[in-house]
């Protein structure tokens, strides 16, 4: 928790991002708006087109089905504009640290060198970002989204029928439960993803060492074995873990 907190106030918390942020804000309150009024004017223009045609239902059928395209249409605009922002906003942070993680390398004192091999500093670069992957701006703000929907849509639920409030109620705390249970389950297995990366790149160091020897001692086969065997084992590990976010998507989606 503190390696997020410090990657909120040191990379997130800009100034430069305020207005951004402020826009993305105003963003996600309207998309939500027009998320909750589309399907509300779509039932509207079904109910109407079930009804005879007169003039004057007519008129108000043309009225009502044009509220709704202009606002499904301003639904997918805003979220489109959702996306720019998050994109722009991720990419500026990514790039802040990955110059943050050259400069420290650049000071570093020189002992450090002497101790760690190339892949060593190439893993340890890949795990600060995987440990601060689970905090992406792009996380954050969907889970500010759905955080806002909820605290909307609840309460619209519970005036319209309350045995709907409560089974959706009962669905979000369900889903809290096995959201907790993949998160865990997600970070062990990065972890074992980062270790097997990081025997991944040794290997290669090490193969690109030892290229010489090889060649002198015939040991082609060797090499190739070696390395294929870290190389199913790291594939083996990430297909696991991208299991497990394929299972937690779709539990979002349920």
């Amino acid at each position: 928790m503190n390696v997020y907190k410090r990657y909120l106030q040191q990379f997130s918390a800009k100034t430069k991002f305020v207005f951004m942020y402020i826009g993305l804000a105003i963003l996600i309150l309207l998309n939500i708006f027009f998320s909750i009024i589309t399907p509300v004017y779509q039932a509207q223009m079904i109910d109407l087109l079930s009804n005879n045609v007169k003039i004057i239902i007519l008129r108000k059928f043309i009225f009502v089905f044009s509220v709704f395209i202009v606002s499904y249409v301003l639904e997918y605009i805003t979220e489109f504009f959702i996306r720019k922002f998050e994109v722009k906003i991720s990419e500026e942070i990514s790039n802040d640290i990955r110059v943050t993680i050259i400069n420290k390398l650049n000071y570093i004192k020189p002992y450090f060198f002497e101790k760690k091999g190339l892949g060593e500093v190439l893993n340890l670069c890949n795990r600060v970002l995987s440990m601060l992957e689970g905090a992406d701006i792009t996380t954050v703000i969907g889970l500010m989204k759905s955080m806002l929907l909820v605290l909307i849509i609840l309460p619209i639920l519970f005036l319209i029928d309350y045995k709907v409030f409560l089974t959706i109620l009962a669905m979000l705390v369900v889903y809290i439960f096995v959201n907790k249970k993949l998160g865990i389950l997600i970070s062990k297995q990065s972890d074992i993803v980062i270790d097997k990366n990081k025997q991944l790149l040794n290997s290669i160091e090490e193969n690109y060492s030892n290229w010489l020897n090889v060649r002198m001692y015939n040991r082609f086969e060797y090499a190739v074995n070696r390395f294929l065997k870290v190389n199913n084992s790291f594939k083996e590990a990430s297909i696991k873990m991208k299991n497990f976010y394929i299972i937690n998507s779709t539990v979002i989606l349920m």
